[in-house]
């Protein structure tokens, strides 16, 4: 670099010295050397930034890259150049600052307050939280012209309810923290656009806290796989269809301050579907989960399909309404409907508030000679 300064700075005063002579040609003559050199150099850039973004090299190998002592990744800066934009696709650029904590045993990939487009689906690995920008749920949230905090914008997987969820974790000790997930191609009509997943994972001690839901289709699974000491600690949003599904959870469990409400959109028609089909809670098997202060508003129902042992300590306030809607025009409707029970399953239900009964299909009631309340 350093001899490419002095040859521009040789040939200026030779210029000059050239003109003073009325030596055109010899002008000319340094003028295309430059104009080499020159694209030389463009040449040289072109390359070095295909090598930082290489996926054959390490980036520890990479050029500018210089790794935190104590485990913390910034994946806005080299080599990862995460862009908050709202345009640029981020999956390589995020993915790739994920997989390179999960090989170094874990740390925290930061992603600073931007709107990143990510067109594909992520995976967060053992030992590695994905943080944005906050400590507390936001109540706004990027789109592709606006920034509000750190916020994702979810594309992969429109039309279809099944498939590979936006981030999947890998336990143990997973974390996503701090940030909103939204989902711009989303409609707020009846029915919504189907999409998988928005957080899903496996393994021991995951966490999803501080983070603002916005409109995934799906939520929370924690029940596909099993997902054992799971923490979900201040979820706000407008979940769709399914808040969190919980089962396979052979450890205690833990959901907490969880706030779902139309954070998002609200109109007669929309709200007529939502009320008529979305689950705040689906819950399956859990050897204890500890539900506290949770917030349900504009949902069908909580769903316990209890399958040999569920305990629910809901030890804090938790409000389950169950909003009037045109299909909910029978004589019972219900806040929480229990489908199945094990016969040793308790349910203490403490400091809870229902807008409508709970509801126990007759069968269920039909199987057990008492009810284990």
């Amino acid at each position: 670099m350093k001899r490419i300064i002095f040859l521009c700075v040789a040939f200026v005063l030779a210029s000059f010295a050239l003109q003073d002579n009325n030596c055109d040609e010899r002008i000319q003559i340094l003028e295309d050397k430059l104009e080499r050199l020159m694209t030389r150099l463009e040449n040289m850039r072109d390359d070095r930034r295909d090598d930082i973004m290489s996926p054959m090299m390490s980036p520890k190998d990479h050029l500018f890259f210089n790794p935190s002592p104590w485990g913390y990744i910034n994946a806005a800066d080299a080599p990862f150049n995460a862009t908050g934009d709202g345009k640029t696709d981020n999956t390589r650029s995020i993915q790739m600052a994920l997989d390179y904590a999960a090989s170094n045993g874990g740390g925290t990939v930061f992603l600073p307050v931007g709107t990143y487009l990510v067109n594909g689906n992520l995976r967060i690995g053992p030992y590695v939280s994905l943080k944005g920008s906050s400590d507390t749920p936001l109540r706004s949230y990027g789109t592709a012209t606006t920034v509000a905090g750190t916020t994702l914008l979810a594309i992969a997987g429109s039309g279809t309810s099944s498939g590979t969820p936006f981030v999947f974790m890998t336990g143990p000790d997973t974390t996503i923290e701090g940030l909103s997930i939204f989902y711009p191609n989303q409609i707020a009509k009846n029915p919504p656009i189907s999409f998988p997943f928005c957080i899903s994972g496996t393994g021991d001690n995951l966490s999803v806290k501080n983070v603002l839901l916005v409109n995934p289709y799906q939520g929370i699974d924690f029940a596909t796989e099993s997902c054992p000491r799971h923490l979900i600690e201040n979820v706000y949003g407008q979940p769709l269809l399914t808040g969190v599904q919980v089962d396979q959870c052979y450890d205690i469990g833990r959901i907490r301050h969880v706030h779902f409400w139309p954070f998002w959109t609200w109109n007669t028609d929309f709200g007529n579907w939502m009320g008529a089909n979305a689950v705040t809670f689906r819950f399956m098997r859990s050897d204890w989960e500890i539900v506290e202060d949770v917030f349900s508003w504009g949902y069908f129902q909580v769903e316990f399909k209890m399958k040999f042992n569920l305990k629910i300590d809901t030890t804090r306030e938790c409000y389950f309404p169950k909003v009037p809607t045109e299909r909910s025009t029978d004589n019972l409707p219900t806040s929480i409907l229990i489908t199945s029970m094990w016969e040793f399953t308790s349910l203490p239900l403490s400091h809870t508030e229902f807008s409508f009964p709970i509801s126990i299909l007759p069968m269920l009631v039909k199987e057990l000679d008492t009810f284990p309340f």
